[in-house]
């Protein structure tokens, strides 16, 4: 994290699990990131780990589908936030695969320990929000920038 001015508060990091078609999200991890409260200007290092979705996720089917489960397309995020306004957004869409030699004929329930994670390219988005000076620029607060 490369802090370009020092700042009063903390940022928060936040690992979101998205099941297919479940249209609600499941917190997997959150971090406070600081010197408590506040950052120091300069490049900060810090490790964000998080444990995967509980099977229960995975295998929950969408309300309005019989045919989603666990090896339906989800997404998985790490959103940043200062002062409790998100300022960017990494995301991944995830998929989970039998190895080679199940694909073709997958076994009716899943057997996990022939199921590994995929994840797509990463997808970044950047929110405009008002950090600590208010001689800031926040023209057009609220605007996205996509990068790929």
């Amino acid at each position: 994290l490369d802090v370009a001015q020092a700042l009063a508060e903390d940022m928060v990091f936040r690992c979101v699990y998205i099941p297919y078609g479940s249209g609600s999200e499941k917190e997997l991890e959150s971090i406070d990131v600081g010197d408590g409260p506040g950052l120091r200007q300069g490049l900060l290092k810090f490790n964000f780990e998080s444990a995967p979705p509980a099977k229960t996720d995975l295998e929950a089917k969408s309300a309005d589908s019989q045919e989603s489960g666990p090896l339906e397309v989800a997404g998985l995020y790490i959103s940043a936030l200062y002062g409790g306004k998100e300022f960017c957004r990494v995301g991944y869409y995830v998929r989970y695969e039998y190895d080679p030699e199940l694909q073709e004929n997958p076994p009716e329930t899943v057997d996990w320990d022939h199921v590994h994670r995929v994840l797509s390219a990463p997808r970044v988005t950047k929110f405009i929000i008002p950090w600590d000076s208010e001689d800031m620029d926040v023209t057009g607060a609220g605007a996205e920038e996509m990068l790929q």
